[in-house]
């Protein structure tokens, strides 16, 4: 079976009532913007699973590995989610 015929179709209209169910695995901190992303374009059953690892408040050796990091990037992509409606 295709992704089209299970209703994913990214870059055209949304498919309706195409698909049974997706499982989408993503990090914790990234469920929200995935979920609208995705839904956007599958418009079967969709369930969020996320990957709950732990992440320091701040790092010093690897900045983009702490929440801190990760809250502002996701901010500011989430903007560009609401900015670029398009499937």
């Amino acid at each position: 079976m295709s992704l089209a015929q299970c209703g994913w179709n990214p870059g055209r209209q949304p498919l309706l009532g195409v698909g049974q169910s997706a499982d989408v695995l993503t990090a914790q901190f990234h469920v929200t913007r995935a979920s609208v992303i995705v839904d956007r374009c599958y418009k079967g059953e969709l369930h969020m699973v996320a990957d709950r690892r732990g992440l320091p408040l701040v790092s010093v050796t690897d900045p983009t590995y702490s929440s801190a990091y990760q809250y502002l990037y996701q901010t500011a992509a989430f903007v560009k989610v609401a900015v670029h409606p398009e499937c």
